[in-house]
């Protein structure tokens, strides 16, 4: 089996997996995801202290009828500017990881940096599957979420940025056209989590539609 052949096998699992029509699709299971994010409050900035565009993701938590879900769990993480997460940087700081809470209305703002794209580890038996095929080492940026709500399914998914690089030759096949979104320039002055940014930023919508819980079995990330 090739390199391509086990990156569809796996991305198409996911995506039969998570089947409703009407449900955001999920992607790849959590790389780089780590237990114990900092929890903050709405718009509070999970990139506290690193050097970036500042963005906001704002947006809505709902079931399959279009009801808000309240207090849904939005587990939030990132590459930094430079394509790194935290776990690749010298130092144990917690970096561009946050759990956010729905607000009773579903709604949710993350306040972060834009990510940028980057190479998956190439000096890894995947890593060197990889270099022997014609597929692009490369992700497209993007920000990940993990969603967990009492009795909806727990939805691991990214947003991707629209016009970003790779973004049809990601190497984990995670792209998926309902996912990319338009991250918008705006001026100086007033944020979507109730603030100010002294420079330009930007900002990118997204409603998450998570599928209730039945007695069909879902993928699990176990031994990932």
């Amino acid at each position: 089996m090739t390199g391509h052949d086990l990156t569809t096998v796996a991305a198409a699992r996911w995506a039969t997996a998570h089947d409703e029509p009407k449900a955001t699709p999920a992607t790849v299971p959590r790389p780089f995801h780590v237990e114990g994010s900092p929890t903050l409050a709405y718009g509070a900035n999970m990139a506290d202290g690193v050097d970036g565009t500042p963005l906001y993701v704002t947006g809505l938590v709902r079931d399959l009828s279009g009801r808000p879900v309240a207090a849904a769990v939005l587990d939030v993480w990132q590459a930094d500017a430079d394509g790194l997460y935290d776990s690749q940087v010298v130092g144990d700081e917690v970096r561009l990881r946050g759990k956010y809470t729905s607000r009773a209305d579903g709604t949710f703002c993350v306040q972060t940096i834009a990510p940028l794209g980057y190479s998956i580890p190439m000096d890894g038996p995947v890593g060197e599957l990889i270099s022997r095929t014609d597929i692009s080492h490369y992700r497209p940026a993007h920000v990940y979420f993990l969603i967990t709500s009492p009795g909806q399914h727990s939805l691991t998914t990214h947003l991707f940025a629209r016009g970003a690089a790779y973004l049809y030759s990601d190497v984990l096949f995670g792209t998926r056209s309902e996912l990319v979104v338009d991250f918008d320039r705006r001026p100086p002055g007033p944020t979507p989590g109730g603030g100010t940014s002294d420079v330009p930023w930007l900002s990118a919508h997204y409603d998450f539609v998570l599928q209730p819980r039945t007695d069909r079995p879902q993928p699990t990330d176990e031994g990932r």
